[in-house]
């Protein structure tokens, strides 16, 4: 079998690596760029972290809603999204 040199996905920005990111520090991101940013929904969220990152990082519902959720539950995050300081 020969190798394949095609793109899966967009040929103009091709897959990357997957990044893995330590427990707790995507957490983190969420509440700084919150703290930048003020109130947001989890879609602006998360493509705040992917722009910030240049991409590295890709975030999906199932990565970040989790973790807002804990926040939340943490009392970190109240309702309307702003961190507590």
């Amino acid at each position: 079998m020969e190798p394949c040199d095609t793109y899966v996905g967009n040929p103009i920005k091709p897959m990357r690596e997957k990044t893995d990111v330590l427990q707790g520090t995507l957490a983190l991101m969420v509440l700084k760029t919150l703290d930048v940013l003020g109130s947001q929904h989890g879609y602006g969220i998360a493509r705040r972290i992917e722009q910030i990152s240049g991409d590295l990082l890709t975030l999906n519902q199932g990565t970040l809603y989790p973790v807002l959720l804990r926040l939340n539950k943490k009392v970190l995050l109240p309702q309307n999204g702003a961190p507590r300081r």
